[in-house]
């Protein structure tokens, strides 16, 4: 008995570090991404050249991060779907955006 209920732990152990994987993973391309294109910004004289086009800069790289929690919010939500946590995707996106941005984002 004791057997079995290490495995009803391990396979939610596992599902979660699947997917806290797989948002790493986005945050890491999406933040590559926003450091090329600040770096392609630099590299073609835009950047420093006047506080709006920094403005814009900045603006658009955020967007490129902003997207990235979008996308990670998301995947938690589909996973409380699959494991039929909540009845409908809207309210498991409001459920996983509350968690991350109430739990996630302090770190």
């Amino acid at each position: 008995m004791t057997q079995i209920h290490r495995i009803a732990i391990l396979i939610p152990l596992l599902v979660g570090a699947c997917v806290v994987a797989c948002t790493i993973l986005i945050h890491a391309l999406a933040l590559n991404a926003a450091v090329k294109f600040v770096r392609h910004e630099r590299q073609v004289g835009r950047a420093g050249t006047n506080f709006w086009s920094d403005l814009v800069i900045v603006a658009l790289a955020m967007s490129i991060a902003i997207a990235a929690h979008l996308i990670e919010i998301a995947l938690w939500a589909v996973l409380f779907r699959i494991c039929g946590e909540f009845p409908d995707l809207g309210t498991a996106y409001y459920h996983s955006a509350v968690n991350y941005t109430t739990l996630v984002t302090v770190i």
